[in-house]
C-alpha cells in the first residue's frame, strides 16, 4: 500500500468516526397527531412530480411505508372520489378547501389527507444511461380532515442522505465500489425517500411519547 492509499484509508476511517448523521429530509409534526389514539386513516393523493410520470407510484410507496409503522391505515380511492379529484384538481397545488376536504372524509372515512409535490432529478449513470425514479426535491403535507390543519410537513432537500449506512458503503470501499453518485442514486430513489419519510414520522412520534411518559413519571 503506497502512501497515498494509506493516507486515504486513515482519512476515511477518521471521517467515518467523526461525521454526524445527515439526512436530506426535514420534518415538522403537530402534537395533535402525536396524541392521537389508534391508527390514523390516511388518503394519499397522487403526487405531482415535475419531470416525472411516477407520482402515483411514489404516493403508493409512501402509503405502504406508513402502513408498515402500524400507525396509519391507507384507505382506497373509490370511483366517486376519483371524480371529485378530477373536478377539483387541487392536488397540483396541495390546497384543499373545506368543502372538498370534508367530502373526501365522508367518502373515505379518512382522518388525514396527504398531498405531495416536487421535482425529479435528471441523472445519468457512469455509462451515460438515464437513472429513473430519483427525487430532487419534494414536499409532502398531511392535512387533518376536520380542522384543516397541517399535522405533518415533510421536505426532501436537494442532495444525498449522508447516514451511517451510506457513509459506510462509501468509506469502507474507499469510494471505489461506491462513489457519491451511487449514494445519491440510492438515497434519493422515491422508494427510499418514502421509507425515510415514514421512519422519520414514526421516530418523531415515539420520541415525543417517550418524553411525555418521562415527564409524567417525574411529577
Amino acid at each position: 500500500m503506497n502512501f497515498f492509499v494509506f493516507r486515504r484509508t486513515i482519512g476515511a476511517a477518521f471521517a467515518l468516526l467523526v461525521c454526524v448523521q445527515c439526512s436530506a429530509v426535514d420534518l415538522q409534526i403537530n402534537e395533535a397527531l402525536v396524541r392521537a389514539r389508534g391508527p390514523q386513516r390516511v388518503m394519499i393523493l397522487p403526487f405531482q412530480i415535475e419531470g416525472a410520470g411516477w407520482g402515483q407510484e411514489f404516493a403508493d410507496s409512501l402509503g405502504l411505508q406508513l402502513a408498515n409503522t402500524g400507525r396509519f391505515i391507507q384507505v382506497e380511492r373509490g370511483r366517486e372520489l376519483q371524480r371529485l379529484l378530477q373536478e377539483q384538481r387541487f392536488s397540483e397545488s396541495g390546497l384543499i378547501d373545506t368543502r372538498t376536504r370534508l367530502e373526501i372524509g365522508r367518502l373515505t372515512s379518512a382522518n388525514l389527507i396527504i398531498t405531495g409535490h416536487g421535482r425529479a432529478l435528471t441523472m445519468r449513470g457512469h455509462g451515460g444511461e438515464l437513472i429513473p425514479n430519483v427525487v430532487d426535491t419534494c414536499t409532502v403535507r398531511a392535512v387533518d380532515v376536520e380542522s384543516g390543519e397541517h399535522v405533518i410537513t415533510l421536505r426532501k432537500r436537494p442532495g444525498r442522505a449522508w447516514t451511517n449506512e451510506y457513509r459506510a458503503k462509501y468509506f469502507l470501499t474507499f469510494s471505489l465500489g461506491w462513489d457519491l453518485k451511487d449514494i445519491l442514486r440510492e438515497s434519493a430513489n422515491f422508494d427510499e425517500i418514502a421509507r425515510q419519510f415514514a421512519t422519520n414520522i414514526d421516530s418523531a412520534i415515539q420520541s415525543r411519547l417517550a418524553a411525555e411518559e418521562r415527564n409524567s413519571a417525574a411529577r
